[in-house]
């Protein structure tokens, strides 16, 4: 996450609120004992408020939650929510391709699957399934009628996930052209590279 949209912290930090540590904190103490550099951490999210006043803070990318005190952590901005892009192998195996930040009304979960389908999961519970179009990479909604607004808000997660897979894969194709012509150049000797 390049973005650090930081939000006042005179801004009481609520349930949901997504997080990151402050600035001149080298990291967070994990519940086994070992020290997590905020690079690990990832944002964090806002499980509850403890009577002493301190958060209990579930970090994204570490995956384990801890008590922090408010003045450890910035907010980031109020209106932004996190939609999280997995990849699911044929076995049901998930990766985790990134982390995007969009002006939603709720988080998302979105699951990339096999034989263009998206699983579109909201943090309440809720979800949807999309198919994607083969041939122009978009998001095809199975409604006729207007949709709700969790289902148009499932509608722009879906199309979030779209674009950074497809800027993932373009990525990784670039990536996987110039290795190949570097294998090339390499006096006819074989080189395996894989890009995951």
């Amino acid at each position: 996450m390049d973005e650090r949209q930081v939000q006042d912290t005179s801004v009481p930090l609520t349930c949901g609120a997504l997080v990151i540590l402050a600035d001149d904190l080298v990291g967070v103490q994990a519940p086994d004992g070992t020290l997590i550099v905020a690079a690990r951490l990832g944002p964090g999210l806002v499980q509850a408020h403890a009577a002493d006043g301190t958060l209990s803070i579930h970090w994204l990318d570490a995956d384990f939650t801890t008590p922090m005190v408010v003045a450890d952590v910035h907010s980031l901005a109020a209106d932004q929510r996190l939609v999280s892009v997995w990849r699911c192998g044929p076995q049901g195996r998930r990766k985790l391709l990134g982390r995007r930040l969009a002006a939603l009304q709720h988080h998302w979960a979105v699951e990339l699957r096999p034989h263009g389908l998206l699983r579109v999961l909201q943090a309440e519970g809720s979800c949807w399934t999309f198919r994607i179009n083969s041939v122009t990479h978009e998001v095809d909604p199975p409604w006729i009628e207007a949709p709700t607004d969790d289902s148009a808000e499932a509608l722009v997660a879906a199309d979030v996930a779209c674009a950074a897979a497809d800027r993932l894969t373009e990525v990784g194709g670039c990536i996987t052209m110039v290795l190949r012509h570097f294998a090339v150049l390499v006096g006819g000797q074989k080189w395996a590279f894989s890009i995951r």
